[in-house]
């Protein structure tokens, strides 16, 4: 294990794209052998994984006090739930002891979460804690390894949402992340069954990229930016407005599906089991590749579905959010002007956007070879 370090003049100095717009631009990896399972990069990757607490504690229908995480990473979204003032205590589970003595290169994106008070580490394989834990928790936050890593598929099966359930107080919310472009279409399917199946109550929100961060709970789920606003306390606003969400309307304008969206969406998918890993055999398995439009076509419509709040400021933020996702869609088939040109809409209508900013200027902004 080891981590990385890029500085700007390593990133983007050599002037061969983004017209020097890059800005300050560190980013630190950290790289299990040849792979890297978690990094700084300033938005794509802090955007998702700071919703991984964001989202399930706003959610939580209860006044949530304590939580559990299962992997650290870089500890981002252990400092995104210490930015909660009514944070009680927050259990993060890792089964690596080197991450946790790796935590002080990470301070600046996890905030020091590693030396809060209310921050108990404990070097314990995730499934095996769910399986042996007597604590009850209001919110489960899972940010394992990808799917398709060797091992990781148990960490998002139906047998494993058994045990999170568990671990789970009456109305507690668990969230997952799943990578949605790394295995086919009905692989990702599958990895919503698998959590339909042990909850009453779901919801998919499209964070950045195609990262998507699914909530469970046996309760009704609390998706109104005016109770979340009761909540969006100053350093909560911080948290968030750093990775581009402006306010309660910005976050919830993420939401794609709801309860009956995922179960239709995970219907006739295979079955993801202890004893039947597929995402971890993706490449045998096959199948059609994900695809974002179908997906995107089936989301919910943001001035109905949000039941308070300001619904034309939801609709408009969601125009961006989703103006983001199929410039992603247009780069993966190599339209590169059209992904440009869309991700500038998005930015003409959101404005100064951290988030969108950073994506018109890093990611397709470098396509743009007439820009200054």
């Amino acid at each position: 294990m080891a981590v990385l370090h890029y500085d700007r003049d390593t990133v983007c100095g050599h002037g061969g794209h983004c017209g020097g717009r890059c800005g300050r631009a560190p980013l630190r990896p950290l790289v299990f052998g040849t792979v890297s399972y978690a990094s700084t990069i300033p938005l794509p990757a802090r955007r998702y994984i700071r919703t991984l607490a964001h989202l399930p504690w706003l959610a939580c229908t209860v006044a949530a006090r304590d939580a559990l995480q299962v992997c650290y990473g870089t500890g981002t979204t252990a400092g995104a739930f210490a930015s909660h003032d009514d944070l009680r205590a927050l259990t993060v589970v890792d089964i690596n002891r080197d991450v946790f003595a790796l935590a002080p290169h990470f301070t600046e994106s996890s905030r020091g979460a590693w030396r809060d008070p209310r921050v108990t580490l404990v070097v314990e394989d995730g499934r095996q804690h769910l399986a042996t834990t007597r604590s009850r928790v209001d919110v489960l936050s899972l940010e394992p390894p990808p799917p398709t890593a060797e091992g990781a598929s148990t960490l998002y099966t139906a047998g494993f949402y058994r045990l999170a359930r568990r671990a789970l107080r009456r109305c507690g919310v668990v969230a997952q992340w799943i990578p949605l472009d790394q295995q086919s279409d009905a692989l990702d399917r599958a990895m919503l069954g698998a959590m339909a199946g042990s909850f009453r109550e779901l919801a998919l929100f499209l964070t950045a990229r195609n990262e998507a961060v699914v909530l469970g709970s046996d309760c009704p789920l609390l998706i109104d930016p005016d109770a979340w606003r009761l909540r969006w306390t100053p350093s909560v606003a911080r948290s968030l407005s750093e990775v581009g969400f402006d306010g309660p309307e910005a976050l919830a304008a993420t939401w794609l599906l709801d309860t009956r969206g995922v179960r239709a969406l995970a219907h006739g998918a295979p079955r993801l089991t202890d004893d039947r890993p597929l995402v971890e055999h993706y490449r045998a398995a096959g199948g059609a590749r994900f695809e974002l439009g179908a997906w995107l076509a089936r989301g919910l419509d943001p001035a109905q579905s949000v039941p308070s709040g300001d619904r034309l400021k939801v609709a408009d933020r969601a125009r961006v959010e989703r103006a983001l996702a199929r410039a992603w869609e247009r780069s993966i088939r190599g339209d590169d002007a059209g992904a440009l040109a869309l991700t500038r809409e998005a930015l003409a209508l959101v404005g100064d956007d951290p988030y969108v900013s950073w994506v018109e200027a890093l990611e397709f902004g470098c396509l743009d070879r007439a820009a200054p």
